[in-house]
């Protein structure tokens, strides 16, 4: 898994270069141009993303062990799609009423507060 994900990492760096590159990634006379900084991120996330790739190549005989477990992850999981469709709430209908019914979500679901507590 990890050399298909440092793969992909190397792809999309390679992308995001040569879009950084059409928008100039120079020096221009009055500072960086619009590219700049994009590329050399996109330099370093293509350059680290080839380290990873060499090293899975490398340790390929090692025994592969998973990176999160799924419990781990379900809990994981349980706060960030929240987010998520808070985020997209915000958009839709409003910050204020968006973050009531994401803290009072929470407050019932994860922190076992009484209903009448989290409202």
């Amino acid at each position: 898994m990890d050399m298909i994900t440092a793969a992909l990492f190397i792809v999309l760096g390679s992308i995001f270069m040569y879009g950084s590159i059409k928008l100039g990634n120079g020096w221009g006379s009055d500072g960086p141009e619009a590219g700049y900084f994009p590329f050399y991120i996109s330099l370093i996330m293509s350059a680290a993303s080839a380290v990873t790739l060499f090293k899975a190549f490398k340790d390929k005989s090692e025994e592969e062990e998973s990176f999160v477990d799924r419990g781990p992850f379900k809990q994981v999981l349980s706060v960030l799609l929240p987010a998520a469709v808070f985020v997209l709430g915000m958009q839709l209908i409003g910050i204020y009423v968006a973050a009531f019914i994401y803290i009072a979500i929470f407050m019932r679901w994860l922190g076992k507060y009484a209903l009448w507590k989290s409202i």
